[in-house]
């Protein structure tokens, strides 16, 4: 699950911050942050934390302490951007035990030198996850339709396509919390595709559940996440 949003993340601190970056007379900023990932293992349901950072200008290195055990984490620079950082769990760093809370503070160096510090406080909600209800193709008009039930606390979801390999195929855009059905196609604009899709092929559709930071507004919720809830499964691209 390391690709898990963190695309998003590493495309929006492009956006957001791009103007500023190879400009050596420009301020060094940084976004930190905190988000905890919840999903079946072995059928439990289990917790990860997932850390990052990203700035305006290239990040020599960066750390986190956590709040309850005083332990500093280093994270790892991304292999496709310069200027983001990230931690995200091995499978086998997920937990059934609740996750730490509290104040996480970061340290973050960037490769000119400057030293910056950063802290997010998170609180742990154990956001339900949506399940799958129904998964159906619809060979008439090639499409595949998802329907799951409605999270009354979350912000909203999204799904998404996975290879056996892990790589992403299909990953839809934001999808509203009262909305509980997705029409998956080529042909329809509910998502990016990074591949096509292949006929008798199986993938991973993952089904995310997500809430915002409670201090999220409208210029930054889209990389303000505090929890995501997922649930998966195996289909077959098939229209027969």
């Amino acid at each position: 699950m390391k690709k898990y949003i963190l695309k998003t993340l590493a495309i929006l601190s492009i956006l957001i911050l791009n103007s500023c970056i190879g400009n050596d007379k420009e301020e060094f900023l940084v976004n930190a942050d905190v988000y905890y990932l919840n999903k079946l293992q072995d059928g439990v349901n289990v917790h990860g934390i997932i850390y990052y950072v990203y700035g305006n200008q290239s990040i020599d290195s960066a750390t986190v302490t956590l709040p309850e055990t005083n332990e500093t984490l280093a994270l790892q620079q991304s292999a496709d951007y310069y200027n983001l950082m990230v931690l995200s769990p091995d499978e086998e760093d997920y937990s059934a035990e609740a996750p730490q809370e509290g104040n996480f503070e970061f340290y973050i160096l960037s490769s000119k030198g400057e030293e910056l510090y950063s802290n997010d406080n998170q609180e742990f909600d154990n956001l339900q996850a949506a399940e799958f209800v129904t998964v159906g193709f619809d060979s008439n008009n090639y499409w595949m339709k998802v329907t799951w039930n409605e999270v009354s606390s979350c912000d909203g979801y999204a799904i998404k396509m996975e290879d056996t390999d892990g790589n992403t195929v299909f990953e839809s855009y934001t999808i509203a919390p009262d909305v509980t059905e997705l029409i998956v196609s080529e042909y329809y604009s509910t998502g990016t595709w990074a591949v096509a899709p292949v006929e008798g092929t199986t993938y991973k559709l993952i089904l995310q559940t997500y809430t915002y930071d409670d201090d999220a507004n409208s210029s930054n919720y889209a990389y303000s996440f505090k929890e995501v809830s997922i649930r998966d499964r195996n289909v077959v691209w098939n229209f027969d």
